[in-house]
């Protein structure tokens, strides 16, 4: 009964007919991160996640769209070192 509560499912409604997408993209990373150097800036940026979620879809009318970013246990480390050994991210 459980599985039927949370089971999501399209049900139709009298007089409404859905657009139909033209762009659909969907990605799923798990266990992802993401080590970002801006070039003019002495910063290093490290992005880790235990889940990433990217939803996002277009119609014909442009003014509707959506985009759903979905993150679980998101972590981000900075560092002002971007060359040599290895770094600390921690502290």
């Amino acid at each position: 009964q459980l599985l039927a509560l949370l089971a999501l499912e399209d049900e139709p409604v009298l007089g409404y007919t859905a657009p139909t997408p033209l762009t659909q993209l969907h990605l799923h990373l798990q266990r992802c991160g993401l080590d970002y150097r801006p070039p003019p800036l002495p910063l290093r940026v490290l992005v880790t996640a235990e889940t990433l979620s990217v939803t996002c879809g277009s119609g014909h009318d442009p003014r509707r769209g959506g985009l759903r970013l979905l993150v679980d246990d998101g972590s981000v480390f900075l560092s002002e070192r971007c060359g040599g050994g290895a770094l600390d991210l921690q502290r």
